[in-house]
């Protein structure tokens, strides 16, 4: 499919977002030579890479986080109701449960956790 849209063989950027070690050999596939993969999905097991088809193509991988230069800007827009989060949070814990919420958090590829919120109770 991205042959059919692109006028070269592969995207030029990849964005692997889901943190899944599937997706992101995916990304390798479909990217084409002398490309960028963004990996910004948050893995919880390793990924199978091929160097050798990797190194033929030249690609690019950056990594990261949250650029938290952002995060004043953001936290205005979700207190002011333009930036809905609500659907991305799949689990609520109390202060007191945070060791928890963070392992939850961790093994969010076998929990199903998204995004993980802790309040005072």
């Amino acid at each position: 499919m991205i042959t059919d849209l692109s006028e070269r063989p592969g995207a030029d950027v990849e964005i692997e977002a889901s943190g899944d070690p599937d997706g992101f050999v995916l990304c390798t596939r479909a990217v084409r030579g002398g490309g960028h993969i963004a990996n910004v999905g948050t893995h919880g097991r390793p990924a199978m890479l091929h160097l050798e088809s990797l190194w033929r193509k030249n690609l690019t991988i950056s990594t990261g986080q949250v650029d938290t230069s952002s995060a004043p800007w953001l936290l205005e827009l979700m207190s002011n109701g333009c930036l809905p989060v609500s659907p991305l949070v799949t689990d609520t814990f109390g202060l007191d449960r945070m060791e928890h919420a963070y392992e939850v958090f961790a093994r969010g590829t076998t929990t199903g956790a998204l995004k993980v919120v802790l309040h005072r109770e």
